[in-house]
């Protein structure tokens, strides 16, 4: 059985074909956390709307808007998933799509931690503590089905990310093979000019998240007005 057969039974992966893409998206650590922060700030907002003639202070409701914006922001909008060919990042107030191809390491610690030929790339949707992966690595060295499923979250994510990546590699040499063959084929897949068009580097895609940075700038600004109005 395939990896991506047995996370998808697990339950590791979120299958979501919206507009024909091969999507899949990883549930992210602290997802309980986020909600119950959300959760407050709600009910604080809730509170004032209801018992408004308590005198409650107005501050205090931005206040707990500014937290909630931010408990959306850095713990339940951090999401990895892979789409088309690529892995898309999506950070507190950006998104950052790569090539798999261009990927040179993949590894979860206390955060994803992503390796590229130029840089390197963190994410908070996954983690893991220090105890974890040595429990982590204690399973792998099992063999069979029993140290398959001893394995954590992260590491059954991380052997997914580890996977597809080589996935990508391997397709891309096909590629630059089948490209030599063809007649007047050059040394390698290369452009008009002879630069280099296979190295799995292509360009990095990174889109700011305005909704986000928006609502708790706007949050935080009107916190500060009223509490030191």
């Amino acid at each position: 059985m395939s990896w991506r057969r047995r996370d998808e039974e697990a339950g590791v992966v979120e299958r979501d074909g919206r507009g024909g893409s091969g999507r899949e998206a990883f549930r992210p650590s602290g997802q309980v956390t986020g909600w119950v922060c959300v959760g407050l700030a709600a009910a604080v907002v809730v509170f004032y709307v209801v018992e408004h003639d308590r005198g409650m202070p107005v501050w205090l409701v931005a206040a707990a808007v500014t937290f909630g914006a931010l408990s959306w922001a850095v713990l339940l909008r951090p999401r990895v998933a892979l789409v088309d060919g690529s892995l898309e990042l999506r950070g507190s107030f950006d998104t950052v799509r790569m090539p798999l191809a261009g990927i040179e390491t993949v590894a979860v610690g206390r955060v994803l931690v992503v390796r590229t030929e130029d840089r390197r790339w963190t994410s908070a949707a996954l983690g893991r503590s220090a105890r974890q992966a040595r429990r982590d690595d204690e399973a792998a060295s099992r063999s069979g089905f029993a140290g398959q499923t001893a394995l954590s979250y992260a590491a059954l994510v991380e052997r997914r990310l580890q996977d597809a990546v080589q996935d990508a590699v391997q397709q891309e040499a096909r590629a630059s093979r089948a490209a030599q063959r063809r007649p007047g084929g050059a040394g390698r897949a290369g452009g008009a000019d002879g630069s280099d068009a296979w190295s799995g580097a292509g360009p990095v895609v990174r889109r700011p998240a305005w909704p986000e940075i928006v609502v708790v700038a706007v949050a935080v600004v009107v916190t500060l007005v009223l509490l030191l109005a």
